[in-house]
């Protein structure tokens, strides 16, 4: 089994993932890779990790999950429909995160497959 982390290029980067730019807490520019939509009790979670963490070699990756909510009603008008909510519940990370360790597991899978 392969890491998640395994040292890709920028150019696969970009090929293979969709990159956001998010704003952390003290309001820094962040670039992030769309893993994945993962789909929970009706609601839909992105699982975004670190584009630079992608492209180093260390051993563990932080996976970010948020929720994609729509619009607000009232709400300045913006290019798309959907804005990220941060999660607070900690059984819900934990619940997220498993499904994506199981589609990590999946793609793992297909990538051996197609070998």
């Amino acid at each position: 089994m392969s890491d998640i982390n395994e040292t890709i290029d920028q150019e696969e980067l970009e090929d293979d993932f969709d990159v956001i730019e998010l704003l952390d807490e003290t309001g820094t520019p962040v670039r992030m890779c769309l893993m994945t939509v993962l789909r929970h009790e009706g609601s839909d979670y992105v699982a975004l990790v670190a584009e630079d963490a992608l492209t180093s070699d260390d051993e563990e990756t932080d996976v970010t999950f948020m929720q994609i909510i729509e619009q607000a009603e009232g709400a300045e008008p913006s290019e798309d429909d959907e804005w990220l909510r941060s999660i607070e519940d900690e059984d819900l990370m934990d619940t997220l995160f498993g499904m994506f360790l199981e589609w990590v597991e999946a793609q793992e899978e297909e990538v051996d497959d197609e070998a």
